[in-house]
Order: C-alpha cells, then structure tokens, then sequence
C-alpha cells in the first residue's frame, strides 16, 4: 500500500486477511521486556476459531513466542501443521522537506516484523488484549473498542462501532516504532504507531478457517493536541501522549528540535511480511502470487 501523504495526526488503514499460510524460517528475533503491562499480556494466543495464530505486543503476527523452533500459526489448531513461522508490518515513508529542520526530506522506515531479527524497531505501547480471556474482558480498555467516530470506523457496521468486540473474541494490541534507542539500520524514527485488531468467526462454514486484521496507522509527529481531533477520545488521548513522548525522546537523543506540531510524511508504503513453513522441512516451501486477487500464497 502507497499513500502519497500521511498529513500528522491522521490514520491510514491496511486490511488483512490472514489464513494459514507463507517462505523460508528465520531465527526470531530476541525477545525484549514488556512495558506497561496490565491486565493483559506481551505475548498471546489468537484461538477463537480453527486457526491457532501467537501475537506479540511489538508488532509481530503468528508469532512462536519465546521458543524460536514452534510454529507462529497452526491449522487446525491442536494439530502439527504449520503454516507460518512469524509476520508483520513494515513502513517506509519520506520526512516533509519544506520546514527546513534536522530531517526534513529524510527517507526512513521501520521493521515492526523484521525477518533477519537484527534490525526490529517495533515496540510495545499497549500489551495484548484478548476479549475471550475473562479477565481481559473485565478490564477492557476503552480505547480497544471498535471504533466510533474516527476515520476507521468505517470498516465496521454501524452496529458494531463502540462494541468491545466486533467479531466472537477481538484481540487487539497497540505498538509504535518510536523509540530512538530502536534505530538499528536507521538514521532515526519515523513517527508511525500502528494498532491492531484480530477478528475470528466460527460461522459460517469456511469462516471458522480464516483470521482477520486490520492495521490502522497513525502519525504520531505531533505534540500538539489538534492534530489527534479527528479520532475516539480514548485513542485521541494515547495518541496525544505518544506524540509529546515521541517529540521528548527524539529531540533529547539527536539534540534537535522537531516542529511541535509534526510533520507530514510523504510517499508512506505499508508492506505485509510473512515468512510462512508450510512443510516440516522450510526449504521445500514455495510461493508465488494471483495479481487479479492481490494476494500472495505458499505451498
């Protein structure tokens, strides 16, 4: 996905659907301490349906967890039979080039699925949220809820808006590529949060085979609260306090001084990455691509 403008404080989302699925096994990368844990978790296990998939708050989808040799996702769970080893996002996108300061006009990006596991710049902001964990759903955060009001809202019914869950057990997580201390292969950050919402069914037939989730991206350049008007007042406040965090961070790591109320980020690309094990041996998997559908798969 391109975007030729992601204005600061907006939101760009990116579907996907993910079945059990995709190349060669990569050594995961090194796991590191979760902030900001709560009620739920770092590392959790998406099962609502067939589809076993782990996710980890720093970004990463079908994730094995702390043990590198388990699958990431397994269909039908309780079964041998993965799929894939470990995906997620990646970002690249140009710093606005008329505000004449330290980055401006830089090409930077971010790895929040890193394949090689040597440069991953993805961290965790909000640990996992699982609305089918009892306790999760006792203390569900408000800005979990699907949302209402905001640019993203309209991927939902109407009816759905400003539920807990959208589907029979959302999972839903919040991480960002912030830290300058996560600058491996990079001159810098980018100012990109991205959350995401797992959605399953058990109905009808087919569906209980498939996952869903949907990434929605926010600039979080800018410390300035009208930029983050546009969205829920819950992920409006989060969003506030990651830009004036994000602004604090970098200005003091660079010795630099941002424009307080951010920039735009120009010519934005969202790539999705999945290293995929569909056999016990993973260099006997292939894959290749249907254009018509934009979808990729392997065998």
């Amino acid at each position: 996905m391109d975007s030729r403008s992601f204005a600061k404080g907006l939101v760009l989302v990116l579907g996907l659907l993910a079945l059990p699925g995709a190349a060669v096994a990569q050594k995961a990368p090194k796991a590191r301490s979760a902030g900001f844990r709560l009620f739920a978790r770092a590392f959790a296990e998406f099962s609502i349906n067939r589809v076993l998939c782990g996710l980890d708050a720093d970004g990463e989808i079908c994730n094995p967890g702390q043990n590198e040799n388990l699958t990431g996702a397994a269909w039908p769970k309780g079964s041998p039979q993965s799929y894939i080893f470990n995906s997620g996002v990646q970002v690249a996108g140009t710093i606005q080039d008329t505000l004449g300061w330290a980055w401006a006009g830089d090409t930077t990006g971010a790895f929040f699925y890193d394949p090689k596991g040597t440069t991953q710049h993805g961290q965790q902001v909000e640990p996992i949220w699982n609305y089918a964990d009892s306790s999760d759903r006792a203390n569900w955060p408000a800005a979990a809820n699907v949302p209402e009001g905001d640019p993203s809202a309209a991927l939902f019914d109407p009816s759905l808006q400003g539920r807990p869950s959208a589907s029979e057990g959302d999972i839903w997580t919040l991480a960002w590529e912030g830290d300058p201390e996560l600058s491996a292969g990079r001159a810098h950050p980018l100012g990109i949060a991205v959350e995401t919402r797992g959605l399953g069914w058990n109905y009808p037939a087919g569906n209980n085979d498939i996952l869903y989730f949907v990434h929605t991206f926010y600039n979080i350049s800018s410390s300035c609260a009208a930029d983050y008007a546009a969205l829920r007042p819950a992920m409006r406040d989060r969003m506030l306090a990651l830009g004036q965090w994000f602004q604090s961070l970098n200005n003091t790591k660079f010795g630099i001084t941002m424009p307080a109320c951010g920039y735009t980020i120009k010519d934005l690309y969202l790539n999705s990455y999945a290293d995929a094990d569909v056999s016990s041996d993973a260099g006997n998997n292939y894959t290749s691509v249907n254009l018509p559908l934009a979808m990729g798969y392997t065998y």
